[in-house]
């Protein structure tokens, strides 16, 4: 199972994390978790979108559809059932978490997304595995 990560505000948090470790962490002081890999794959999820973007063709029998567009620019975070993933996993980066200073969580990474089946492709997910390497 995946999390679907809203950068937005994974990048916000991190930022704020890092602004407090700066003024609050004494020199000898653990960060954990100490590690993170950002990775992007994309998914099929059209019991999703009908639930959630194309129920707005129909609320309670008025035409609300002028707000789809807005639904589907909105980031969320979810939970992925690894069946609905149509290619591979790509690493996006890797962070030391402990040695970040605010601003190194922006960053622009190319990558390579390959498809593993023949399916339809209805969201990107980014997701973010941690490690414990100071314990």
């Amino acid at each position: 199972m995946f999390m679907l990560l809203n950068a937005p505000i994974w990048l916000t948090w991190l930022n704020k994390l890092l602004k407090q470790m700066a003024c609050l962490m004494v020199d000898d002081g653990v960060v954990l978790p100490d590690e993170a890999s950002l990775y992007l794959t994309a998914i099929e999820d059209a019991e999703y979108k009908d639930d959630k973007i194309e129920f707005w063709n129909n609320v309670y029998g008025f035409d609300m559809s002028c707000i789809k567009k807005q639904a589907m620019m909105e980031p969320l975070v979810d939970t992925v059932d690894q069946k609905q993933i149509v290619t591979n996993c790509h690493l996006l980066k890797t962070m030391d978490i402990s040695k970040m200073v605010p601003g190194d969580a922006s960053f622009t990474a190319p990558f390579k997304l390959i498809a593993e089946r023949d399916d339809y492709i209805h969201a990107f997910v980014a997701y973010f595995d941690v490690s414990f390497t100071k314990c």
